[in-house]
């Protein structure tokens, strides 16, 4: 994200599973504030929840949620994903895709 002539959005979901992996790991809360300041974050709501249970079967709940949000953006995105099945199913859905751990 750093040097990144972008804006990045999540939907509100991202907040909550930041705060569970450093909730789980013992970490302070405090370590997430320049990732939450760097993004905007979209409510998930029933629209999001029905554009979610369109997606194909092989997603998980919480990805398919994400993938929702993307798709009702309404503007060309990119998702940022290392998850294998998550890009396929993106670039399914005509969106396009960027493993951040591989352009590192």
């Amino acid at each position: 994200m750093d040097g990144a002539d972008a804006d990045f959005v999540s939907s509100r979901l991202l907040r909550t599973e930041v705060v569970r992996v450093l909730r789980r790991d013992e970490r302070s809360l405090a370590g997430a504030e320049p990732l939450f300041s760097r993004v905007g974050l979209f409510d998930i709501t029933r629209e999001t929840h029905t554009v979610a249970e369109s997606i194909e079967r092989h997603i998980k709940t919480l990805d398919a949620l994400h993938l929702a949000t993307a798709l009702l953006i309404g503007e060309s995105v990119t998702v940022a994903t290392h998850d294998v099945n998550m890009k396929v199913a993106a670039e399914r859905l005509g969106l396009d895709t960027v493993d951040p751990v591989a352009s590192s």
